[in-house]
């Protein structure tokens, strides 16, 4: 399936925890049972179509469970399209109800009602602050489940595409006790970047793609630092090479950013090619299992090799082992050292200066002077000299008078 069907956005919501996260995320909290949890074992269900009531309004979804123990407390995932779509085409493209239960998730798809946005109208869902209609759909379905399945109330997150995202930061901002985490690809935060609900940290995933020709990518940017601060992160880790893992936050997971180079309005991993795969980090997000990428190797340092030329008289030559200064070694078994006044230096970059004295380890006065030690002392020489650096640091070869 064309994964330009996804302008109808997702949400998921999933029960979660909360906690303070470094580099690898912490694990969740201990689930809360729920009303439905009983003896025996669960069967697993696809693709089963239910309805909800909403204020005598039944509203329809699509329900993934998967096979288990009846006693055990699930994460619940809702899943919701956007304008003009419907929940199944989402559900297919996303693999979310079938990674989802996978995983362990209930995971649900309802069917939005006719909204207005952006001069677009369809099925999708209300990005208003307050009298959301979704905001209540959202309660209803929790408790409904509540009662039919075996579901962990602690573990809700909710995540979306494009209209789905304005939602899901919606119910970020309006349900933080009830909502742990959110996820949001392809859409901002609207109106809740100053109507946001009680200042309470929700740990949030936000993907966007840079060429974004219909939400633009400068909104999810503004969600990521809105997320940030509200979170109170303080370090961040690579995932996936494209994304931000900011940790350090007052509940863990932290806030995930993934900005896509030349990525449009569309799920990451909805089409084969796709630099990344959101449905599977919304996965690992949740469930606190997101890995950071390693460390990279600090890069090998670069060798500059040159030869210097300068002229210089000399001071002074005696046993090496008179020597209680510092010497820089120029010859290969070094036994004398020559005390060496530089009067210039033909290369601006040179290590050696002119003016400065300097004590060179030599091998042999004779050999490198071509007479008598002591008849060197008080001549001026020429001198060429072999240097390499090597991250910053230096090492001599072979000193020679021409």
């Amino acid at each position: 399936m064309n994964r330009r069907l996804l302008t109808s956005a997702v949400l998921l919501v999933v029960l979660a925890s909360g906690c303070k996260c470094s580099g690898k995320q912490t694990p969740p909290r201990a689930p809360e049972p729920a009303s439905g949890c009983r003896d025996g074992s669960q069967e697993e269900v696809v693709g089963l179509e239910r309805t909800v009531d909403v204020d005598g309004d039944g509203r329809r979804y699509i329900l993934d469970v998967p096979a288990g123990s009846a006693s055990e407390p699930r994460p619940v995932l809702l899943s919701f399209h956007g304008i003009g779509g419907t929940p199944g085409p989402l559900r297919e493209v996303t693999e979310l109800g079938d990674k989802g239960r996978g995983r362990g998730f209930i995971v649900v798809h309802p069917k939005g009602e006719m909204v207005w946005l952006k001069g677009r109208a369809g099925p999708g869902w209300e990005i208003k602050a307050e009298g959301n209609q979704d905001v209540a759909l959202v309660a209803a379905l929790i408790d409904q489940l509540d009662s039919l399945y075996c579901i962990d109330r602690k573990r809700v997150f909710a995540a979306g595409f494009s209209n789905g995202a304005h939602l899901a930061h919606v119910l970020g901002c309006q349900m933080p006790d009830a909502i742990a985490a959110i996820g949001a690809v392809g859409g901002g935060l609207n109106e809740m970047s100053s109507k946001c609900g009680p200042v309470k940290p929700v740990p949030a995933a936000i993907f966007h793609g840079d060429a974004d020709s219909i939400v633009g990518v400068e909104e999810g940017r503004e969600a990521h630092a809105f997320w940030t601060k509200r979170n109170g992160c303080t370090g961040e880790v690579k995932v996936e090479k494209l994304c931000t893992l900011h940790t350090g936050c007052e509940k863990a997971p932290g806030v995930l950013y993934c900005e896509l180079p030349s990525f449009g309005h569309a799920w990451p991993g909805g089409f084969p090619g796709d630099p990344i795969d959101a449905t599977d980090l919304l996965l690992d997000f949740f469930s606190g299992s997101l890995e950071p990428d390693p460390e990279e190797p600090p890069p090998e340092p670069q060798e500059t090799k040159m030869t210097i030329h300068f002229s210089g008289k000399v001071k002074k030559v005696q046993m090496l082992s008179k020597v209680t200064g510092e010497v820089i070694p120029v010859h290969f078994d070094p036994r004398w050292a020559a005390t060496v006044e530089i009067a210039s230096v033909d290369e601006a970059d040179a290590p050696l200066q002119a003016g400065t004295v300097v004590v060179f380890a030599i091998h042999s006065p004779a050999k490198l002077f071509k007479v008598e030690g002591k008849k060197a002392v008080g001549g001026t020489y020429d001198f060429e000299l072999d240097v390499t650096e090597t991250g910053g640091a230096l090492s001599y070869g072979l000193m020679k008078v021409p």
